[in-house]
């Protein structure tokens, strides 16, 4: 009954996990694309392809905060912290 695929314990249980390894996939990239920004900035200066990549961490930060939201949102909301229960 409660572990069904969609719906049951499990199924919202594994639809968090999937978006807690979202965000940290986003974390890495970004980490990734800052950490090549950062090295085009000391070898030529704020030249246009290091403000792109500024652009694109900024974007990645923003979807990973949007998720970050989500996953709080559904770990207080269905209290999935036992503590808070």
């Amino acid at each position: 009954m409660f572990f069904k695929k969609n719906g049951g314990i499990l199924g919202s249980t594994r639809k968090l996990e999937a978006q807690i390894e979202e965000f940290l996939d986003k974390v890495l990239e970004s980490g990734q694309i800052f950490s090549k920004a950062f090295e085009i900035y000391l070898q030529k200066g704020a030249v246009d392809e290091f403000e792109r990549s500024l652009e694109e961490v900024q974007n990645i930060e923003r979807a990973a905060d949007a998720l970050r939201r989500n996953i709080e949102f559904e770990l207080y909301s269905r209290t999935r912290i036992p503590d808070l229960r």
